[in-house]
């Protein structure tokens, strides 16, 4: 368990003892700020867990298979072409 898993969990550890507690207040207590106890009460009401989500960064790879398909293939016939030259194509 990483710390951001940590904190969260003392704040909803918190949160199920008073669920009327205000988000400041409980900040306050936690020693976060409030942006960190609303994130980690919704977030728990939301997902019904503390664990962080997978994050989807940049897909590896080209966006479009044809576009790479064609590229290759100018290359392949012409090996000394620029990059521009093969974007004009």
């Amino acid at each position: 368990m990483n710390s951001n898993e940590k904190v969260r969990e003392e704040i909803l550890h918190k949160w199920l003892q008073n669920p009327s507690i205000s988000y400041n207040q409980l900040a306050k207590q936690v020693g976060t700020s409030y942006y960190t106890a609303r994130r980690a009460v919704l977030g728990c009401k939301n997902s019904k867990t503390i664990k962080d989500n997978l994050r989807i960064g940049r897909p590896k790879g080209p966006a479009k298979k044809k576009l790479e398909k064609k590229v290759v293939s100018i290359i392949k016939k012409n090996k000394s072409m620029s990059i521009r030259d093969i974007a004009k194509k």
